[in-house]
């Protein structure tokens, strides 16, 4: 059994593999990490995102928190403002992308799950797919994505407005898809 950090409380999980989590060293977190603590709070709400001050240390979220400071949930309205920028990245690049029918899922399931707050198994009945094949083919690359976009996002250190255009990197975008 493990403890697995889970929306910044501790659950008891089984391993999924046979390998067991490496220790790290002191420090800042590798990208990998940190967006895989990510990637769980796409969709959470804005209460659940206060809490999650891990993120707080970037430039991007510290300038957003200065705009959000008279907000109820400060932290959470600046993340969940990054996370929509983030997830409207994708959808561009996803649509500017469309000579595949992989990038294609990924706009109709970030649409979908994200947007209109639908399940994974409501996602998969309109691509036409078994659930599983969209949660390991479509769900975890456009998350993934997602999470590295928001992190983006996060180091800049002025936020960015609904206009600006942010560099965007195909190559790695061709990475996480493959």
């Amino acid at each position: 059994m493990l403890l697995v950090e889970v929306l910044g409380r501790m659950r008891i999980k089984a391993p999924i593999s046979g390998k067991q989590p490496q220790a790290r060293g002191r420090g800042r977190p590798r990208k990998e990490d940190c967006v895989s603590r990510i990637v769980p709070l796409i969709r959470a709400d804005v209460m659940t995102l206060d809490g999650c001050t891990f993120i707080a240390s970037y430039p991007g979220v510290r300038a957003l928190l200065r705009l959000n400071q008279r907000q109820i949930f400060p932290l959470g309205v600046s993340l969940r403002m990054l996370l929509d920028r983030a997830v409207a990245d994708v959808l561009g690049l996803a649509g500017a992308m469309d000579s595949s029918q992989q990038y294609h899922r990924m706009a109709i399931f970030l649409k979908l799950w994200y947007a209109e707050e639908r399940t994974v198994t409501q996602v998969a009945q309109t691509l036409g797919l078994e659930r599983t094949r969209v949660a390991k083919t479509v769900q975890r690359p456009t998350l993934h994505l997602v999470a590295s976009r928001f992190l983006m996002l996060a180091e800049l250190s002025d936020p960015p407005g609904d206009t600006d255009e942010i560099p965007v990197d195909f190559q790695a975008f061709r990475r996480i898809i493959a």
